[in-house]
């Protein structure tokens, strides 16, 4: 419900920012330490913790906080058993760049472009997460347009699946 009504609020224009200085790094580890439980349960490894660099931007703390979140349940979700996740920080001149990567299943060619469209949910994910609304990505997506940011995703099918975030500093 409550990301059906941060959407709305998002395409109606009735969102205003709350524009604060933030380290972006370390929001992932405070999302990932939330994790804990779940990324034991499943022997996950967590890969690229320790090379974290401080990367500022000026945004919205909650929603760039909901990016996170959304993007490190996903990754939790759908790794293996036994896998991993390796999260990457790194800045330019003019941008952050998040990369978070895990491995598993991974997503099919046919819907890599469909997988930030509202309601969109990748035929094998559905029987796997019956919690899924399909309206995470699309989240995502519509957070980091209001902040001039975007969003990318790859995946090779029983290898991997990466989802890179670029923000303007």
């Amino acid at each position: 419900v409550n990301t059906m009504l941060n959407i709305s609020k998002i395409e109606t224009g009735n969102v205003e920012l709350n524009i604060e200085t933030f380290d972006l790094s370390q929001k992932v580890v405070s999302t990932f330490l939330g994790f804990e439980q779940l990324i034991s349960k499943k022997k996950i490894e967590i890969a690229g913790m320790e090379d974290l660099t401080p990367a500022v931007i000026h945004g919205d703390s909650a929603m760039i906080d909901q990016v996170i979140y959304n993007l490190t349940d996903n990754a939790v979700k759908f790794t293996n058993e036994g896998g991993k996740i390796t999260i990457n920080t790194a800045t330019d001149k003019k941008y952050v760049y998040l990369a978070i990567t895990n491995t598993g299943k991974g997503i099919p060619e046919k819907d890599l472009k469909k997988v930030f469209d509202r309601f969109y949910k990748v035929d094998e994910s559905r029987s796997t997460d019956t919690k899924s609304t399909g309206l995470g990505l699309f989240l995502i997506k519509s957070i980091l347009n209001l902040h001039n940011g975007t969003i990318t995703v790859e995946s090779e099918q029983n290898n991997f699946t990466r989802f890179t975030v670029k923000l303007p500093k």
